[in-house]
C-alpha cells in the first residue's frame, strides 16, 4: 500500500441501545483526502455541485444507511433508527430505499442543515420552506433540557452552532408536522419528491447573550401523538454518544498523534482503540 499523502478520515457507524448502551461497530469507512489543486472556494463549490453523489465524500452517509438497512433486515423485531447530524442532510439520503424483504425498514433521523423547499399547499401558500412549515404548527409540549457548555475550536468561528456557551438549563418548545420536500436540481438526474416528518425543538426565550437552542429534525418515524414525538427526541439524544467515542479516540487514545506512514498500519491501530 502506498504511503500516506494526505489527511486520513474515519467514518464509523456505531450501534447503541435506546438508553445509550454501546453495542459495537456496524461498519466504518476510512479514506485519505489528497491535497486539492489550487482553486477558489467558488470553483470548489461548482465542482462539487456538478459531481454525482457517488464521487463525493458525502456518499459515505448513503453507504452507511445501506449498512443500517442490512442490520434492520437481520433484526426484524427491532426498531432500527439510523441517526446522523446535519452533515448527513443530503437529499439522496431521503430517496435511498429503506425497506427490505424480510423485515421492517430502517428509520431515518437526521438533524437538518438546510432549510429545504417544500411543496406548497392551497391551505398554506406561504409555507414554502421546511422551518416555516413547522413553526406554523401549534406547540405540542415544552420541557426542560440540560445544555452542555462548549468552547469554539477556532477564535474566528462565526457559525451559530459553534458559538461558545456555558452549562445551563433551557426550556424548549416542540412542534411537529409532515411535509413533502421539493427535490433539488441535479445535473443529468431527476430526483423524486419525498414526504417526511419534521420535529422542531426550539428555545423560545434564551438568556441574554446566549444563542437559542434549536434542533430541526427530519425523520421517517411516526409523529402520530405526543409520546411518539418524545420518543424521536429521546432517540436523537443518543447521537451524542458518538461524540464521546470521537473524544476518546482523539483525546484519550490520541489517535491523531500517531505517526504511521501507511494506512495499513494506521487502521489496525484505530480498530484496536
Amino acid at each position: 500500500m502506498p504511503p500516506l499523502d494526505g489527511v486520513v478520515f474515519l467514518h464509523p457507524l456505531e450501534a447503541f441501545t435506546e438508553d445509550g448502551t454501546p453495542l459495537g461497530a456496524v461498519w466504518a469507512k476510512a479514506w485519505a483526502r489528497p491535497d486539492e489543486p489550487d482553486m477558489t472556494q467558488a470553483e470548489k463549490r461548482k465542482r462539487r455541485k456538478a459531481a454525482p453523489i457517488e464521487e463525493k465524500e458525502s456518499c459515505r452517509w448513503v453507504q452507511g444507511l445501506r449498512q443500517a438497512r442490512a442490520v434492520a433486515a437481520d433484526a426484524p423485531e427491532t426498531t432500527c433508527v439510523c441517526i446522523a447530524d446535519s452533515e448527513a442532510d443530503i437529499y439522496e439520503m431521503f430517496t435511498e430505499p429503506r425497506g427490505n424483504e424480510t423485515g421492517r425498514p430502517v428509520e431515518l433521523l437526521i438533524r437538518a442543515c438546510q432549510d429545504r423547499a417544500v411543496t406548497v399547499t392551497e391551505d398554506a401558500p406561504e409555507q414554502t420552506h421546511l422551518r416555516v412549515a413547522v413553526l406554523a404548527t401549534p406547540i405540542l409540549f415544552s420541557q426542560e433540557i440540560s445544555v452542555r457548555g462548549r468552547t469554539p475550536k477556532t477564535a474566528c468561528e462565526d457559525r451559530a452552532r459553534r458559538q461558545p456557551r456555558r452549562d445551563r438549563k433551557a426550556f424548549v418548545s416542540i412542534r411537529a408536522t409532515s411535509v413533502t420536500l421539493r427535490p433539488p436540481n441535479r445535473r443529468g438526474e431527476k430526483l423524486p419528491a419525498v414526504t417526511v416528518n419534521a420535529v422542531l425543538v426550539c428555545e423560545e426565550n434564551p438568556p441574554q447573550g446566549e444563542v437559542a437552542i434549536e434542533w430541526l429534525l427530519v425523520t421517517t418515524l411516526s409523529i402520530g401523538d405526543v409520546e411518539a414525538v418524545r420518543q424521536i427526541i429521546t432517540y436523537y439524544t443518543v447521537r451524542w454518544m458518538i461524540e464521546l467515542l470521537f473524544r476518546t479516540l482523539k483525546s484519550g487514545c490520541r489517535v491523531e498523534k500517531r505517526r504511521f506512514e501507511h494506512v495499513d498500519r494506521l487502521l489496525p491501530c484505530a480498530a484496536v482503540y
